[in-house]
């Protein structure tokens, strides 16, 4: 299952996956570093570094943490979802149409 953001700013959509990630679990740190996810890949660096525990932790636990903190961590930075922002817009274009009515009938 995934899950649709759209940067507030940028306009620009970005399909997440959520729940468990089998691609974590098959390639380890390289997830967070290829979304560019710098906190949590070096995070799961030093994990790795650690060894032992922490190295278990890294490629069996985090599988089922990344998604929802990358989705977490997006929402922080501007994003939100897709139904949020197309809803905030109709808002606003309503909004608009209401303040031109306004306006309008103002005028005359």
């Amino acid at each position: 299952m995934s899950l649709i953001l759209v940067n507030k700013e940028t306009e620009q959509e970005k399909e997440i996956p959520t729940g468990f990630s089998w691609t974590t679990l098959f390639f380890g740190i390289f997830v967070p570093l290829l979304r560019g996810y710098w906190p949590y890949f070096f995070g799961l660096l030093a994990l790795c570094f650690v060894g032992g525990l922490g190295l278990f932790i890294a490629w069996f636990i985090c599988p089922f943490l990344i998604n929802n903190h990358y989705k977490d961590h997006l929402i922080k930075n501007g994003w939100t979802t897709k139904q949020k922002y197309t809803e905030e817009k109709q808002r606003q274009e309503e909004d608009k149409l209401l303040r031109q009515a306004m306006l309008s009938k103002a005028l005359n």
